[in-house]
């Protein structure tokens, strides 16, 4: 597993015992433990007072070690692999089993919430649509109007299991909204074209 330079500096801070003492090791992996309880929460504050001594290698540790687990549990990674990280950045023996306990506990729990956020979203396989004219309609205001049915049929990837599940997505819409629809898209097609030649 191959991690980023910030990663791995907060992660060696992490493992220095006169940069980080047990006392604040243990309430960071508290309060990481809390916000893996409720990732997708707005809610979340970290109960470390600024007045902490070090409080920016606190800072740069706990989010290596957030960052470290979000993107281990999204990829799946199994235990020897991150006691292998870990011990390569020099954590001893209880930093490490803590570590991977608070992972063990928490992975499928973080795993169902990256799927709710939708963080690899589904890849488009194609798409059918019918075209029908409402004439009457009790609970609507469609009465009157041509209407599409249109179905997307995407392909999404399940990160934990590695399987593939083929999803239909159906919606009706006027020919205005359908209209907008497209726009979007076209304007969304637009801004990433312009971004990706921004970074060439």
């Amino acid at each position: 597993m191959e991690l980023s330079n910030e990663i791995s500096f907060g992660l060696k801070r992490l493992a220095n015992t006169s940069i980080v003492n047990d006392e604040y090791f243990d309430k960071l992996i508290v309060e990481i433990s809390l916000y893996l309880e409720n990732p997708l929460s707005n809610q979340h504050t970290v109960g470390i007072p600024n007045t902490a001594p070090r409080i920016d290698a606190l800072k740069e540790s706990y989010a290596a070690l957030v960052v470290f687990f979000i993107e281990s549990m999204r990829r799946n990674i199994d235990i020897e692999s991150l006691k292998s990280v870990l011990s390569g950045h020099k954590l001893n023996d209880r930093r490490t089993e803590r570590i991977l306990e608070l992972y063990v506990k928490h992975k499928n729990g973080m795993q169902n919430a990256l799927q709710q956020f939708n963080s690899d979203p589904p890849n488009l396989l194609g798409v059918s649509w019918k075209l029908n004219y409402c004439v009457k309609s009790s609970f609507s205001d469609f009465e009157g109007k041509c209407l599409y049915f249109i179905e997307l049929q995407v392909d999404k990837k399940n990160h934990v299991s590695e399987t593939k599940d083929c999803d239909v997505i159906k919606f009706a819409c006027t020919v205005q909204q359908l209209q907008s629809l497209v726009a979007s898209l076209r304007a969304a097609v637009r801004q990433l074209e312009s971004i990706s030649n921004v970074s060439k």
